[in-house]
């Protein structure tokens, strides 16, 4: 698709007017953060979780598991092991140039 510029604003407010001038504009995919677990629901004798990325038009994951330890960067952790029992919401952050999209499961350890 052809665009045709005839002002442009920036981030504080200045207006340019660019009638007649050509500019090239980028527009990407919009990222869809989703993922999958092995299983919602383990006891604290078998606390590792198998988490498999499934992610789409992303170039930074950001993951947090729920139990206020380190967060991950990366697009697939792979596997994660809860210390403790409890509910914990794992949530993914995937951005593609500025744009984000976000989801969560939770995970239960007895």
């Amino acid at each position: 698709t052809t665009y045709s510029l005839v002002s442009v604003t920036d981030a504080n407010e200045c207006k340019a007017k660019l009638a007649g001038k050509k500019a090239t504009i980028t527009v990407r995919e919009r990222p869809n953060a989703r993922f999958s677990i092995n299983k919602n629901r383990t006891s604290i004798l078998e606390p590792e979780i198998t988490i498999t990325d499934l992610s789409i038009a992303t170039d930074l994951w950001y993951w947090d598991f729920g139990d206020s330890s380190a967060t991950v960067f990366g697009s697939n952790p792979g596997s994660y092991t809860y210390k403790d029992t409890g509910t914990f919401n794992i949530k993914l952050i995937a951005l593609n140039e500025g744009c984000g999209d976000t989801t969560s499961l939770p995970v239960r350890i007895y």
